[in-house]
């Protein structure tokens, strides 16, 4: 592998990303399997005139561009995803009830394996699929995934996120609720667009808000909660069309499912890993396992090292 790092890219920030001139392709596969999360790569024509114009380069980008030749992979992207070993056990997964927060240490390894993290109504004995955390849909939520993130289960987190960057009134009444009882009162100022470092007059007014008035926030919680029934181990209430809207977003494949078809419902919904489910007549689907875009990558990576055939 031959990747040089370009010495005006010191500047980009490489939390995540990877600043280098890729030779190939397949130097940038190398990249992603060896544990970059992204490419920052400069246009080598427009950057010779002057232009210096980078590109920003992602496991999917590589997956979709694979895609479009899919035919130089036959027969291996007709094969199943069971047969070619890359459906992973799902570890990483919380219960609807958990407190949001101890899904974080998930999260980051999520982030590094560029899935997700799921949300299961209990984890034992049967793990059936309810919906997903990723670190995606956090990010589009802005400052205010932090504050539903300390004060929400998982399950509530859920029907939170779902409403990206705009959740309704009825959703934020339910986290101001639950941070006041807390006393959390800096992620209230988070809510309320201010720096908790500079002014503390939002949370203190909210701070005084009477204990009906938390009621009548827990009342309207119910309106944008994932899930339909309330747990032993916390409240992940909610209209039950509500929690099958949370649980179509997490995008699912079956054992069987051939490798060209996982590629073609990932890129198609701009997602990094499809959740494989068993689902039988009249049951709700359980959790098997799931296939990243970082596996397909590696099969495909293998394929074109093979010698063609006589």
């Amino acid at each position: 592998m031959n990747i040089r790092a370009h010495p005006d890219l010191a500047l980009i920030p490489s939390l995540w990303s990877t600043c280098c001139d890729l030779g190939s392709v397949l130097e940038a596969v190398d990249s992603f399997l060896g544990g970059a999360h992204c490419l920052v790569v400069p246009l080598r024509e427009r950057w010779r005139r002057g232009e210096r114009c980078l590109c920003w380069l992602t496991v999917e980008d590589v997956a979709r561009f694979f895609l479009s030749s899919i035919g130089l992979f036959s027969p291996t992207a007709s094969r199943s995803v069971s047969d070619l070993g890359v459906v992973r056990p799902a570890t990483l997964t919380v219960a609807a009830g958990d407190t949001a927060l101890s899904a974080l240490p998930l999260l980051r390894a999520a982030m590094a394996s560029h899935t997700a993290v799921a949300v299961v109504p209990s984890l034992f004995p049967r793990r059936r699929l309810v919906g997903e955390i990723s670190p995606s849909a956090l990010c589009s939520c802005g400052a205010s995934a932090a504050a539903a993130i300390a004060a929400l289960p998982a399950g509530d987190l859920l029907g939170f996120i779902g409403w990206g960057g705009a959740p309704p009134e009825a959703a934020l009444h339910a986290v101001r609720s639950r941070l006041r009882r807390r006393s959390l009162l800096g992620m209230l100022d988070l809510l309320y667009g201010v720096d908790p470092s500079s002014s503390s007059s939002s949370s203190a007014s909210s701070s005084s808000s009477s204990s009906s008035d938390d009621d009548d926030d827990e009342r309207r919680s119910c309106v944008a909660s994932p899930c339909s029934r309330r747990g032993k181990r916390g409240s992940f209430s909610g209209a039950r069309a509500a929690g099958r809207r949370a649980a179509e977003a997490a995008i699912v494949c079956r054992r069987g499912s051939s490798l060209v078809a996982v590629m073609v419902q990932a890129t198609a919904h701009r997602s990094t890993h499809v959740w494989v489910v068993e689902e039988q007549e009249g049951e709700e689907r359980e959790l098997v396992g799931v296939v990243g875009l970082l596996d397909v990558l590696r099969v495909l990576r293998h394929h074109l090292q093979q010698p063609p055939p006589i």
